[in-house]
């Protein structure tokens, strides 16, 4: 797997924190068939943790790298998000998540409606990726899978580095490296 994009994506927090950044690493195989992507903790965010938002993260950084509206190619997930958000701060707490239903379904639909327009669309594997010193085996790298459902609800299944590793082709000093390769 070689490595095609590094950044550093900032993302919304639960309602009313401040904003999130995490690292982004996007690897494909040779004939860009398949995709991985490592969405790593970073030790200098002190907010809401990548785990909590995950499928938010997931969206945006799918919308930036593969879906970008050919009508809007500056609308993100997160222009959607914080514009739901802004919709929603005067709602009580059963319209409030009515809404973020109904948001989750259209995001869902959309990303159904994509597939069928790019059916040769390659697939996407998520990681979810804590380094060394902040997870809670801080002793080692953990790394979890991400399976997402029909609604964007995910499912983590926990490998070890090696499994990790021997899933995706990645070479682990690309996980390991400190410093971003591009902006």
């Amino acid at each position: 797997m070689k490595l095609i994009q590094d950044f550093r994506h900032d993302y919304d927090g639960f309602f009313g924190a401040r904003k999130g950044v995490c690292r982004i690493r996007i690897f494909a195989n040779e004939d860009e068939s398949r995709y991985v992507g490592v969405c790593s903790a970073l030790p200098e965010n002190h907010t809401t943790s990548t785990t909590n938002v995950i499928e938010h993260i997931y969206a945006d950084v799918k919308s930036k790298f593969f879906e970008q509206s050919l009508s809007n190619p500056g609308e993100t997930s997160a222009n959607r998000f914080q514009a739901v958000e802004e919709m929603a701060e005067h709602l009580d707490d059963k319209k409030f998540f009515t809404l973020a239903v109904n948001v989750l379904k259209a995001l869902w639909n959309q990303k159904k409606q994509f597939e069928r327009q790019h059916p040769n669309h390659p697939p996407m594997l998520w990681v979810d990726h804590w380094p060394k010193s902040i997870g809670l085996r801080p002793w080692e790298n953990e790394f979890a899978f991400v399976q997402f459902s029909e609604g964007l609800v995910p499912n983590w299944i926990h490998v070890s580095e090696e499994k990790f590793v021997e899933i995706t082709g990645i070479d682990i000093r690309l996980i390991n490296e400190l410093e971003l390769v591009s902006e």
